[in-house]
C-alpha cells in the first residue's frame, strides 16, 4: 500500500474491502483532493461496497459482511441527521 501510494502529490481517500475473514477482496481510489484535503461523500463509498459485495457474490458462498457494513453505514447516515 505504501508503494502504491508513495509517488501521489495530492490526498487520495481509498478504500481497502475486506471479506468476512478480513482478506483484501478489492482495493479503490475513490476521491482525489488537493494537496492537504480530499472530500469524501460517505453514498459513493456505500455504493462502491455494494458493487464489490455483488462482484463477490458471484464468487464466493458465505460472504455476509458488507450487508453489516450498510447496516452501519445506514445507522451512521441517519444518527448524523
Amino acid at each position: 500500500l505504501r508503494l502504491r501510494l508513495a509517488d501521489y502529490r495530492n490526498e487520495v481517500f481509498g478504500c481497502l474491502f475486506l471479506d468476512n475473514r478480513h482478506r483484501i477482496i478489492a482495493v479503490r481510489e475513490l476521491f482525489q483532493g488537493t494537496i492537504d484535503g480530499a472530500s469524501v461523500y460517505p453514498r459513493v463509498v456505500v455504493q462502491q461496497a455494494m458493487e464489490v459485495n455483488a462482484n463477490e457474490e458471484d464468487h464466493a458462498v458465505d460472504n455476509t459482511g458488507f450487508s453489516d457494513l450498510f447496516a452501519l453505514w445506514s445507522n451512521i447516515a441517519v444518527g448524523s441527521r
